[in-house]
């Protein structure tokens, strides 16, 4: 019978990321075929920032004639968080070779939305304002004293003069 992977996203979403993890490699022991259920341990594991599993399973997941550009970046991010920079550039190297329009396609962050929101507007500000997010980090700007003059900055101004 087929593991409910609904079920297993479900209990590690919930916060009981160990019962989900052992739910998830004890399906895998039994059906070490499926690759859906594969990719999703792997997953799991990176999530719990157990990469030396992931990459281990991740690896198993990789068929080198039919690179998954999501594979790709994963096993790359694992060896990277190992401290395995060569192998980290050499995957994220296929990647780039093998598919680049997947690089840089929403997969490079708020850097990328930020630069073409830059590139499409007209002045700095309403790209700052065009690529904010609410739960975003300050802007680069606000440490320093011209701060208070960026229309565009979210943080809060002090209300008095310090001494």
């Amino acid at each position: 019978m087929k593991p409910n992977l609904e079920a297993l996203k479900k209990t590690f979403r919930e916060g009981r990321r160990a019962e989900a993890i052992t739910a998830c490699e004890a399906a895998l022991a039994d059906h070490p075929a499926d690759r859906e259920l594969q990719r999703l341990c792997a997953n799991m594991q990176a999530m719990v920032r157990n990469h030396a599993r992931a990459l281990e399973l991740l690896l198993q997941l990789r068929d080198p004639a039919r690179e998954d550009p999501e594979i790709l970046f994963n096993i790359a991010t694992c060896e990277r968080e190992l401290n395995d920079f060569r192998a980290a550039a050499g995957h994220f190297k296929i990647l780039t070779e093998r598919h680049p329009q997947d690089v840089g396609a929403g997969r490079a962050g708020p850097r990328a939305a930020s630069s073409s929101a830059l590139s499409r507007t007209r002045s700095p500000v309403s790209a700052a304002r065009s690529s904010w997010r609410p739960n975003s980090p300050a802007c680069a700007c606000c440490a320093a004293t011209r701060c208070r003059r960026w229309a565009g900055c979210r943080t809060p101004r002090p209300t008095t003069r310090p001494r």
